[in-house]
């Protein structure tokens, strides 16, 4: 699967979580955007000059976004590369479990 195809598809469904609760599901997707958006902050924080770092610590958090977007031109392409990797951990992650499961089963 092409990184394209793992950003578009559903994330519900890359992981075949299809069956659970719908709150359970939320709740993961909760948590998986959070890791996102952590993973996302950290990247550009460190890439932040000083002076634009106490600048962006200025701004009110509707501001922030429009900031971080003029500094890094690239940004919306670092959110895609972000959760595309996000993704293909938990995708792995999950493949490993089932693989565990069954020779743990045999």
């Amino acid at each position: 699967m092409t990184d394209k195809e793992i950003f578009e598809k559903n994330i519900v469904s890359a992981l075949e979580i299809e069956d659970l609760p719908d709150d359970k599901k939320i709740e993961l997707i909760d948590k998986i955007a959070a890791i996102v958006e952590q993973r996302i902050s950290l990247r550009l924080m460190m890439d932040l000059k000083e002076e634009d770092h106490r600048e962006f610590e200025k701004l009110g958090e509707a501001d922030r976004m429009s900031y971080l977007a003029s500094k890094f031109p690239e940004m919306e392409q670092l959110i895609t590369d972000e959760v595309v990797k996000v993704k293909k951990e938990l995708i792995e992650e999950m493949k490993k479990d089932e693989i565990l499961a069954m020779v743990e089963s045999d």
